[in-house]
């Protein structure tokens, strides 16, 4: 994302009175992005921005990463950071993740526990481990890994149930989220997701970038707030009469109210 969308993005997020804000790409890395500090704490400086959050799956979580994480001014406004770890070891780190970086990423995130620890801050660290179905975590041990110094504000847990992404994604190692029966619209689509290029959707949700799928774009950040707020509350009076299809084939459904 440039940094014009970007601006644009939080002034239109602001205007349209959201004030909990998400950094994370859907399908994407944020400590990728050359100014992912710098656009974060422009954030943490506004008065309009009650917290902050964001995954990462800590690849890039280097000592460099760590320090501008715990210079962020107002850091009290961060309300945690996630990290997503694919597996509990080489083997199924690299089933999940397509890639050989568990030892990595432990030795990544035990380092930001102890920067943290020992610059006295009390930033929540959330894991949440990718798991097959058949593996069942010792978290224990996985938190001895994660967390070798005993950071307090540290929490581990597990995930062994996934969509499949409208379909796209069929594998033997994986548990799938039972189909639901869709009767009112889903909770998530309160929320809007801001792309590189300036479109807004409704829902975060990482199904709504399936390939050539764009239902969900609802505006872009150069439209009348107006016009977006017609079209995002038609998404939910026209539910029951026209389901969009990125919805109809989710798993992560749940029912809004």
């Amino acid at each position: 994302m440039s940094e014009e969308v970007f601006y644009k993005a939080l002034e239109k997020a602001y205007e349209l009175g959201y004030k909990k804000l998400n950094f994370t790409p859907t399908t994407g890395e944020l400590l990728l992005h050359e100014k992912w500090n710098e656009f974060i704490q422009v954030a943490l400086n506004k008065d309009e921005t009650e917290s902050v959050y964001f995954y990462s799956n800590a690849i890039l979580l280097n000592n460099d990463a760590i320090d501008k994480i715990i210079s962020f001014e107002n850091i009290h406004k961060v309300s945690a950071i996630f990290f997503s770890i694919g597996g509990v070891d080489k083997e199924s780190y690299e089933l999940m993740y397509g890639v050989n970086k568990f030892d990595t990423v432990c030795a990544n995130i035990s380092s930001l526990c102890k920067a943290l620890k020992d610059n006295g801050l009390e930033l929540k660290i959330n894991c949440e481990l990718r798991i097959p179905k058949h593996i069942k975590p010792n978290l224990k041990e996985m938190g001895v890994k994660l967390n070798s110094y005993g950071y307090t504000k540290f929490h581990l847990g597990y995930i062994d149930c996934y969509d499949n992404i409208g379909g796209m994604i069929d594998s033997t190692a994986l548990d799938y989220l039972p189909k639901k029966e869709k009767t009112m619209p889903c909770y998530r689509l309160n929320d809007i997701r801001f792309d590189i290029h300036g479109n807004i959707w409704a829902c975060g949700c990482v199904v709504t970038e399936q390939t050539g799928n764009q239902e969900l774009i609802i505006s872009t950040i150069n439209d009348d707030l107006r016009e977006l707020k017609a079209k995002h509350l038609s998404v939910f009076e026209n539910w029951n009469v026209n389901i969009p299809k990125t919805c109809g084939d989710c798993r992560l459904y749940k029912p809004r109210g």
